[in-house]
């Protein structure tokens, strides 16, 4: 049989990429990061394919699903399902642009750095919101130098800023770059003495095998990004073009959607709907049943626009006001003294709308793990000190535009445990750091998330005043999933 010739995709980078090296800094493309990246949206694409194949039966699900991943993407080890992987990335040209420095204050649109060099800038600087997003690759505000309880002062009278607000942690590629990357498809050989019919089955098998990879090229072009902060908005991806044949057969042109309703159309051709009805709790990110899936707001450029979804998220989550609403009192107090670690939320804690079970530990939990509440105090998994989010920000261009979408993708919140051949849940664990020795003492909570918090933000809520909370306006929201 012909080798399958190669795909190209190209993707245009529509948010600032922090993609980086050894080092974290922004000195090149990794492909190994983007195969990461591959992996991750494949698996959120074919488990829930594979759980209804397998009449909802979750063990049967993910041994496919593990077959299915080592013959695509390779596994070490002796044995039929190991071996080299399916496939090859291969970069065929970058054009990512002059990388800006860590340091350097990043500027309103994302393209370069800021031209306000002042010492507190405010002109021409990323926003809060996208700043929020970014938290741990980007300076939220401005902090500035002290001696004992007195500001630092400069020749003129002016404080000295310890970091700028905008300022980089490190250096990432700026926003409208693209790249093109080559996806080669091992030939497929005959073995020896095998039959006309077996090797048109395996023919069949590899085709759909890497249908699937290009479904999920294109899913990744529509909800996905790459490098650090991802999941906030950062390094969101489009993909521009997919050209090149499979099998002898060109693959189907690619046209980028220019409206809402052609987003969704797209995006809801590439799931396995209608998903599984099952009532059981996905084992890691996937798209299922309970996923959600929105367009919450239109801009006319991207890091403003992702800038605006920040500032809607720190306005529900956030304590301090006026940035934030302080709708967690419970989750603030709970850190406090007298409390210092102990949170008892009742039920109906945020303002009578929220959680609907108390709960022994921060409810925001539910927006991911760890929590660090103070040096001396943070909130991690029993077995595991972080839990990823399960709310995913992304901005596509659209038109001459832009849209914000925000895909809920829920599942269990921590891995289950196994020990002497019993499954238990996971728990929450509370550490506490002596400020003079730096012992950790951990206390085991049962976890009890409620994703209901996670709803409230997409919905918005009434509390107990009457007053509603409302994040994203009902005229200018999509839904696109369910």
């Amino acid at each position: 049989m012909a080798a399958f010739a190669s795909c190209h995709a190209t993707y245009s980078v529509v948010t600032p990429l922090f993609l980086g090296d050894a080092e974290k800094s922004a000195s090149g493309f990794s492909v190994a990061s983007f195969r990461g990246v591959l992996r991750f949206w494949w698996r959120a694409r074919a488990y829930p394919r594979l759980l209804q194949t397998c009449s909802v039966d979750a063990a049967c699900a993910l041994k496919k699903l593990a077959a299915a991943e080592a013959r695509l993407f390779g596994s070490a080890g002796v044995g039929e399902s190991c071996g080299q992987s399916l496939m090859r990335l291969a970069l065929v040209d970058s054009s990512l642009g002059t990388p800006i420095d860590a340091g350097r204050v990043l500027n309103e649109t994302g393209t370069t750095a800021s031209a306000d060099t002042s010492t507190d800038p405010k002109e021409d600087v990323v926003g809060r919101g996208a700043r929020y997003l970014g938290y741990g690759v980007i300076n939220a505000f401005t902090t500035w130098r002290k001696r004992g309880r007195d500001y630092c002062l400069d020749a003129k009278g002016n404080r000295i800023p310890k970091e700028k607000g905008g300022q980089l942690l490190r250096s990432c590629f700026p926003a409208g770059g693209s790249f093109t990357l080559a996806l080669k498809v091992r030939p497929l050989t005959r073995k020896e003495g095998e039959a006309d019919e077996e090797f048109d089955k395996r023919r069949r098998a590899q085709r759909a095998d890497v249908e699937d990879v290009l479904a999920t090229l294109k899913l990744i072009g529509l909800v996905g990004g790459l490098g650090a902060r991802s999941r906030r908005g950062w390094g969101s991806l489009a993909l521009v073009e997919l050209t090149g044949t499979l099998a002898g057969k060109a693959v189907p042109a690619w046209s980028p959607p220019g409206t809402d309703d052609a987003y969704r159309d797209l995006l809801r051709k590439l799931l396995p709907l209608p998903f599984s009805a099952s009532t059981e709790p996905m084992p890691f990110t996937v798209f299922s049943a309970a996923s959600r899936v929105e367009i919450v707001k239109h801009g006319t450029s991207a890091v403003p626009l992702l800038s605006e979804l920040g500032d809607a998220f720190l306005r529900y989550r956030g304590w301090k006001r006026p940035a934030g609403e302080g709708n967690f009192r419970h989750d603030h107090d709970g850190f406090k003294p007298p409390n210092s670690g102990r949170w008892a939320v009742p039920r109906g804690a945020l303002d009578g709308a929220c959680p609907t079970k108390p709960m022994q530990h921060p409810m925001r939990v539910a927006f991911g793990l760890p929590h660090n509440y103070a040096k001396c105090l943070k909130v991690e998994g029993e077995r595991h000190d972080r839990r990823a989010s399960p709310l995913l920000f992304h901005v596509h261009p659209l038109g001459h535009g832009f849209i914000g979408v925000i895909a809920f993708l829920p599942a269990r919140f921590l891995p289950e445990i196994r020990e002497n051949g019993v499954v238990r849940p996971a728990s929450i664990k509370i550490v506490k750091v002596d400020n003079n020795t730096k012992e950790e003492k951990g206390t085991l909570i049962d976890e009890n998330v409620d994703y209901g918090v996670v709803e409230r933000f997409l919905d918005g809520f009434t509390d107990s005043r009457g007053q509603t909370h409302e994040y994203f306006s009902p005229y200018t929201r999509k839904a696109i999933l369910p």
